[in-house]
């Protein structure tokens, strides 16, 4: 089942997909009420059981983006790996990108293009017709070598995921154009109450020149313009997790608010939450965990939840 669900900002629908995993493979796309209730939008078969990270949201449409990532059955069967294992980058294998109707309705309309490697995806906007999506992708499945050799302390060269701006053409099944906004980023957030709207900002973790290859050393904010970046360096012996924004209460400017981002001192050996402001990016305050723990991938913030100490 899905790792990255979406949610519609004025209605809290939620959208998600899963893999069946029997002999007639497909992708099944699913609506969540507010009430819990889940209803099954669309069955898309596939050739293979691939991995679907991420998927994005537009006012009229879910796009899923499928690399050439698929688990390879008969290794699976052997018993003789892991699932990690048996999960391989096809580069023979297209990116294919699959539009659906939020309503349900009509046919999938899939586009396929050269293989590229991708995790995740920042915002999605209709625009005269066309759909702009923002996603991180990666000429190649070299990460997944990088990934596999992380437990074992082992470096290897990958290629880095870039920032890229993707406009479709739904009605004729094209891409209209592919620019590139930024270079070895990850983890895309934005202003969720953006969604369906020409967001301005971007923030992502980007990599910085250490000797840990995982170890993101930057904070970025993209105005969606090419070069167009504000960047923070973390001070030195430091590498940060993913940023996520949490807007002023009383402003609905998307600059108005604050990132929240996980660091870690290698030099302290201790976790730390960073606060910065989302407008200028500016140190607001930093708050110590006294311990080490593992920076993880995702986090959220969901207004008027409060811990007691």
């Amino acid at each position: 089942f899905t790792a990255h669900p979406r949610f519609d900002p004025v209605t809290k629908v939620g959208y998600t997909y899963g893999m069946t995993k029997n002999a007639m493979l497909a992708m099944n796309v699913y609506r969540m009420e507010p009430t819990g209730k889940l209803t099954q939008l669309h069955s898309v078969p596939m050739r293979g059981f691939y991995m679907v990270h991420d998927m994005l949201l537009s006012e009229n449409y879910m796009i899923f983006v499928v690399p050439p990532v698929r688990y390879d059955f008969m290794q699976l069967a052997s018993g003789k790996v892991t699932a990690q294992q048996a999960l391989g980058y096809f580069e023979a294998d297209p990116m294919k990108r699959i539009i659906l109707s939020r309503d349900g309705s009509g046919q999938p309309v899939t586009i396929e293009q050269p293989s590229n490697m991708c995790f995740h995806h920042g915002n999605a906007f209709e625009r005269d017709g066309q759909i702009v999506i923002d996603s991180m992708l990666s000429p190649d499945g070299t990460i997944l070598n990088l990934l596999a050799n992380f437990a074992k302390d082992k470096q290897v060269p990958y290629s880095t995921a870039q920032l890229t701006r993707i406009v479709i053409d739904p009605a004729k099944g094209e891409i209209v154009s592919r620019t590139v906004l930024g270079d070895d980023q990850e983890f895309p957030r934005f202003d969720q109450r953006m969604a369906f709207q020409d967001a301005k900002y971007l923030y992502a973790a980007e990599n910085g020149p250490v000797e840990d290859q995982l170890a993101f050393t930057s904070l970025v904010r993209t105005n969606h313009k090419p070069g167009d970046i504000t960047r923070i360096e973390a001070e030195p012996d430091r590498a940060l997790g993913e940023p996520v924004f949490v807007p002023h209460p009383d402003s609905t400017l998307e600059d108005r608010g604050w990132i929240l981002q996980m660091g870690y001192d290698g030099a302290k050996d201790k976790t730390y939450l960073e606060i910065r402001d989302a407008g200028t990016l500016d140190f607001q305050a930093r708050v110590w965990t006294h311990t080490h723990f593992p920076l993880g991938f995702h986090g959220n913030w969901v207004a008027g939840w409060y811990i007691e100490a």
